[in-house]
């Protein structure tokens, strides 16, 4: 799958001039599962909340930062249980969901959104609900704290774990 460019004029539409070069997407993003449109949904995304943070935001996929970037698994968080029917179940071991979001200087999990829907809006409700709650160990970019946008991808296994695979880091599981 190729990944779109955007050019300098785009992104000077979309940054304010003095957040272009940090805002910048790069070329050298992970290969991604997700469609072409997708692909341009979760780079708005980046963008958007990069402008958001002041151009304080680091593409976790950015392979150029692959030895720089210190990302390490999510740690478990209690969260209230969420009522899970046989229909939802069923719903949850077919589908998968991918999450962007951003992973702040402390850890903490933020801007929960949801780029590919699984096609059931209570499954996206669910795996979005655990992502918020999850924290991850503080990311540092060159040993210094550092915020990061990631993408995940969230699907539940027979044995009713929901598993979330995110790149660069451990993988997440969570017992219903």
């Amino acid at each position: 799958m190729t990944r779109t460019t955007i050019t300098a004029a785009l992104l000077l539409a979309i940054c304010e001039p003095a957040l272009a070069a940090q805002c910048e997407l790069s070329t050298l993003v992970e290969t991604s599962p997700l469609p072409t449109q997708k692909l341009l949904e979760r780079d708005n995304l980046y963008l958007r909340l990069c402008r958001l943070s002041d151009g304080n935001l680091v593409d976790g996929e950015d392979r150029s930062l692959r030895d720089r970037l210190m990302l390490y698994g999510m740690q478990s968080t209690s969260r209230r249980m969420f009522q899970i029917d046989d229909d939802l179940r069923r719903n949850l071991r077919e589908t998968v969901t991918t999450l962007g979001y951003v992973v702040e200087a402390d850890g903490k999990v933020s801007y929960v959104s949801v780029i590919n829907s699984s096609g059931n809006q209570r499954v996206d409700q669910l795996v979005r609900y655990f992502a918020a709650g999850r924290k991850m160990d503080p990311p540092t970019l060159d040993g210094q704290p550092v915020r990061v946008f990631l993408t995940t991808r969230c699907g539940a296994t027979s044995d009713w774990v929901l598993t979330c695979t995110v790149p660069r880091a451990k993988s997440v599981s969570e017992t219903q």
